[in-house]
């Protein structure tokens, strides 16, 4: 529900430049500006240095700060179903438009907005599972939401996976 949460607290992978990717299984008939995945730095106080994984309105969106953003073109995955997501940086280093986002194991076109820039994640990242982890008055300014519906299968990577490897998990 919408007290449910998850925080992880620990350094790495997320660090500098370095290629992630998450990926999970949600069902959910909620609207809004869920997270998903966030990011966020322990001791940064700009909306910077982080990817996050959103719901917007039913649709996927990778965030790498307030005004930058890629929102997957599919479908609304608010529909009650069970759907996988997944969002890859390919390579180190790589810009906001190379973020590559999976529904149900297929690439998705995605629409940029904003600057794009390469991802830079600040040094000892606090990862929040459903909802923000923690309070940061940064991030009230972000206007979302925790998740409510169900979550399965919530992995992270050091590293970005290949096309048959989010293939592979989706089924």
């Amino acid at each position: 529900d919408q007290d449910s949460g998850m925080g992880v607290f620990a350094v790495g992978p997320h660090c500098g430049g370095l290629a992630v990717s998450y990926a999970l299984w949600i069902k959910t008939t909620s609207g809004g500006n869920q997270v998903l995945i966030n990011s966020a730095s322990i001791w940064g106080k700009q909306l910077q240095g982080f990817l996050n994984l959103n719901l917007y309105d039913g649709r996927p969106i990778a965030m790498i700060s307030g005004s930058q953003t890629l929102t997957g073109d599919t479908a609304k995955l608010n529909d009650g179903r069970w759907h996988h997501l997944a969002v890859v940086m390919p390579e180190d280093g790589c810009l906001l438009s190379q973020i590559q986002l999976y529904v149900d194991g297929k690439l998705v076109l995605a629409q940029q907005r904003g600057k794009d820039q390469k991802i830079r994640f600040n040094q000892a990242v606090r990862l929040g599972i459903g909802g923000l982890g923690y309070s940061r008055t940064a991030f009230d300014a972000l206007q979302v939401e925790p998740f409510v519906g169900a979550m399965d299968e919530v992995s992270i990577w050091a590293r970005g996976l290949s096309a048959a490897e989010v293939a592979a998990l989706a089924k």
